[in-house]
């Protein structure tokens, strides 16, 4: 499954990530709980949304094996990992809050609208 925040709603949107449904919308949630595949970033977009008069676009989402949605996340977590879209001269990536290294793939994360939450 893939999870990324939808730009309309501000909720986080699932799409079937493989087989022949692939991209195909299944759910909402305000916070999913996912065992991470990969962080995945399309640098093709991105680079198209650069330009001007560019319609926003999806060009950010987690995938992996979705494990619980919620519209509350459990206590004990806190923010680990973040989206960072634009970088002088460089290119968009999720990237840990403790030392700004890029993310580890791997891992289960409550993933919310407003971040990526491990447990403390």
């Amino acid at each position: 499954m893939n999870i990324y925040r939808n730009l309309r709603t501000g909720k986080l949107s699932i799409t079937d990530g493989s087989g022949a449904k692939k991209g195909k919308k299944v759910g909402d949630a305000l916070a999913v709980l996912i065992k991470v595949e990969r962080y995945h970033v399309s640098q093709a977009v991105h680079k198209r949304l650069s330009k001007p008069g560019a319609h926003r676009e999806v060009y950010a989402w987690v995938s992996g094996e979705v494990l619980e949605t919620s519209d509350t996340m459990p206590e004990g977590f806190e923010p680990q990992i973040n989206f960072k879209p634009a970088t002088v001269g460089g290119q968009p990536y999720f990237y840990n809050l403790r030392d700004g290294s890029p993310a580890r793939h791997g891992g289960t994360v409550w993933v919310t609208p407003k971040g990526i939450w491990a447990a403390s």
